[in-house]
């Protein structure tokens, strides 16, 4: 980027003598906000590190996974809508992939806001990158101010029960939670957008558990 190029030749043009806190400190900031925005709404999406990443998911989406997508179109091209869909894989590819084919295959190039898990939105590591991906920690309140503002929200009702079955349990439905998403849709008016993820069971098979060494860390399923 060009802020920092510009940063990075003033540095190597004053030299080592010529280098003073001040001045490193504007070749961090330069390096940052390369490939992050200044600002962000308040659950911290960030749409500058949401484009610095999508060249990856695009790669999963077309080359590693090779997905297809069919009926998109049933998707509203405004306005609030609730894409309701399965959960699977152990690592929770499947939002992202359902956000890229929105992004890639819908006329309105839509941006899903997915409701994540605690279990993802409160890890170290993850949860940052998560939140300027455009994730938001799955509750009732945030999910309504979402609609209410007009984005299309993603949910997962089988919750960590989905992505955590074993593999001999594949496409088997794990019990939904108590109707949240649907008084969601009423509240807000939004409709309901089913969505069917195949393929994503294969990817990480689980073949067995052994939540006793991931209790320490917190993990819902190790």
């Amino acid at each position: 980027p060009e802020g920092l190029a510009i940063e990075l030749t003033r540095l190597f043009a004053l030299g080592l003598q010529g280098v003073s806190w001040d001045r490193v400190a504007r070749v961090l900031a330069a390096a940052h906000f390369s490939w992050h925005s200044e600002e962000t709404d308040e659950f911290g999406y960030d749409p500058k590190f949401t484009e610095t990443i999508r060249p990856f998911l695009e790669f999963m989406y077309t080359v590693w996974w090779r997905v297809e997508t069919t009926g998109i179109e049933r998707v509203p091209g405004s306005g609030p809508t609730l894409v309701v869909a399965n959960h699977s894989g152990v690592l929770p590819w499947d939002g992202p992939m359902i956000n890229v084919a929105l992004r890639h295959e819908h006329p309105a190039r839509r941006h899903c806001r997915m409701l994540a898990l605690d279990m993802f939105a409160l890890l170290p590591f993850l949860a940052p990158l998560l939140a300027k991906s455009g994730e938001v920690r799955a509750s009732q309140e945030n999910g309504e101010r979402l609609l209410r503002e007009g984005h299309l929200v993603g949910v997962f009702p089988e919750g960590v029960k989905g992505v955590g079955k074993p593999y001999k349990k594949r496409y088997q439905l794990a019990r939904f939670g108590r109707g949240g998403f649907i008084r969601l849709a009423l509240r807000a008016g939004a409709p309901i957008i089913p969505c069917a993820v195949v393929g994503s069971e294969e990817i990480h098979p689980m073949l067995a558990r052994a939540d006793l060494l991931g209790r320490p860390f917190a993990f819902h399923y190790f």
